[in-house]
């Protein structure tokens, strides 16, 4: 349950705060290579109360259960989260490509086994694995599944949020049952990241869609290694393994995701024995868990999950760059990261987080109230009021910032909103600085275009820092298929962002797990839900 899109309040140090996804003419085909039984009434009782059948387990049966934040979908037409909701598609959906688990990142098949790019990158045609089933006896997965998954979400009647994943589509045709061809719109580089394992990515079934009607989203029928037998999304997901998954079967036989909202409520169930994977998200559950010995902790090694500071660069004084960047050196990130994120943090000064296809290194403002102050005389800024519109999830951090900018003569009003409020203010135009958290596939463009192209300027979209500073750089390198180029294009993008400062990149959220010391090989991670992979896991009985 990551803090990006679901999480408890947490203890709140005193403040003033107010709450109110070539070459022209190039074709050519891209070939992806395939990657003892329970004693006494205590025990008893725990596992009666965590709902897991006693004597399954003692017949040695592998089933997980852990923490989940509520899910607004298992559809990938409406999913809103790679957290919660990623976490379970994984496991009962795919998608064309996938990205491997690990620190690299790298796009691999999953229902395609390679793909042709033509018309200069207009054309993108992809062959599809012919030994695939879905769930429930709907028969093979085939092009026309692909076909239907993509018009259905790009279809105005659908109200898919996941629309713009798509949006450089013209059309879908099927070649054989198994090929299709993507027709867009003008030629894109980066368009094999729309087609893999994130939110819209997901292929749909359209006999079983058909078949359920509005109860789809409730029960999505895939084609992963496992398969849905109960869903009720504010408070339970059960899955059971697919025997007749295309791949690697998993050792487990079944995973349940409870829905338990606060984390205190989530370690108390821990140490009942009625989870056996838990969120953490606070410094002091961290240590206390990193020394107990019944238990691991588990801290990603991967993430593609970041929070920034947007500032609103179509109000005053927030339009000066200088203005900004004084922002940027009254803050001490260090600071804020070691008192709220310990372990599960490190101090970012990129817009895209390491790893991801074109990071560099930035221009870094060292914390320095001093300098800060005279860049404010010299911009002609004195006594400055604004304001932070920030989730209540994330009050603590909030109160820092409030308490630095003070320092430097800045008066902060914090303005705590809920988080569906927050989801619509990033498309708004209100904020004087707004928290922002970007969680995103691990590409560049996936977090460039969104938040600094101005296509992208609310209301069409979440560029909220309201910035068009480096449209012609994310133009050009989304039509580039050179990968070196189009690396040192995004590379160019980054810098000229943290010279501009429309947002200032807070700090990386490396996710926190713990996990019984019987739970095996779940110490490998995978983006963009940035969550161990639980297909590989085990009991140890």
């Amino acid at each position: 349950m990551r803090r990006g899109y679901s999480g408890p309040e947490r203890g709140l140090p005193s403040a003033t705060v107010r709450r109110p996804s070539g070459e022209q003419g190039r074709k050519h085909m891209t070939e992806i290579n395939r990657r003892d039984l329970l004693r006494g009434s205590a025990a008893a009782g725990a596992l009666a109360l965590a709902g897991l059948p006693i004597e399954a387990l003692a017949a040695g049966v592998q089933q997980l259960v852990v923490q989940s934040g509520a899910l607004n979908s298992l559809d990938p037409a409406h999913q809103i989260s790679a957290g919660d909701e990623g976490r379970v598609a994984i496991l009962v959906s795919n998608a064309l490509l996938r990205y491997a688990a690990g620190d690299k990142f790298d796009l691999v098949p999953d229902l395609a086994t390679g793909y042709e790019v033509g018309d200069g990158g207009k054309t993108y045609t992809f062959k599809l694995r012919q030994d695939v089933q879905w769930h429930g006896g709907f028969g093979k997965f085939t092009a026309r599944d692909v076909k239907w998954s993509i018009e259905r979400i790009l279809d105005p009647a659908t109200k898919s949020r996941n629309a713009g994943q798509f949006k450089d589509v013209a059309g879908v045709d099927i070649v054989d049952d198994h090929t299709v061809r993507f027709r867009l719109k003008e030629p894109s580089a980066v368009f094999p990241h729309a087609v893999a394992t994130f939110r819209g990515g997901f292929m749909m079934c359209e006999a079983a869609a058909k078949a359920q009607g509005a109860d789809y989203g409730k029960m999505v029928i895939g084609t992963g290694p496992f398969m849905l037998e109960k869903a009720v999304l504010d408070q339970e997901i059960v899955l059971k393994r697919n025997d007749a998954y295309f791949g690697d079967k998993p050792k487990l036989e079944k995973i349940t995701f409870r829905v338990i909202r606060e984390s205190s409520t989530a370690s108390l169930a821990f140490e009942r024995g009625q989870l056996d994977l838990i969120d953490v998200n606070d410094r002091e559950q961290t240590d206390r868990y990193a020394k107990d010995p019944k238990s691991t902790l588990m801290i990603s090694s991967v993430t593609t999950g970041l929070y920034l500071l947007t500032f609103n660069t179509a109000k005053a004084p927030f339009d000066k760059k200088e203005v900004r960047q004084a922002f940027q050196h009254a803050l001490n990130k260090k600071a804020i990261v070691d008192a709220v994120y310990a372990q599960r943090g490190r101090v970012v000064d990129s817009v895209v987080p390491p790893g991801v296809e074109g990071y560099t290194e930035v221009k870094s403002y060292p914390y320095n109230p001093e300098l800060a102050k005279k860049m404010l005389a010299d911009a002609g800024v004195k006594d400055l009021k604004c304001s932070l519109t920030v989730p209540t999830s994330y009050q603590r951090e909030a109160v820092m910032i409030q308490a630095q900018l003070k320092q430097v003569g800045i008066t902060l009003d914090i303005k705590l909103i809920d988080r569906p409020t927050w989801f619509r203010a990033l498309g708004q135009s209100e904020h004087d600085i707004i928290w922002n958290a970007h969680f995103r596939a691990p590409a560049a463009d996936a977090f460039l275009y969104p938040s600094y192209h101005s296509s992208n300027q609310p209301p069409k979209g979440t560029n909220c820092a309201f910035y068009a500073g480096v449209d012609e750089l994310i133009d050009k390198a989304r039509v580039t298929f050179d990968e070196k180029a189009r690396t040192d294009l995004y590379a160019q993008a980054l810098r000229r962002i943290a010279e501009d400062s429309p947002a200032i990149p807070l700090t990386l959220e490396l996710n926190t797990y713990v996990t019984r010391k019987s739970v095996k090989d779940i110490n490998v991670y995978r983006v963009p839900e940035n969550a161990p992979v639980l297909e590989r896991a085990y009991i140890e009985k």
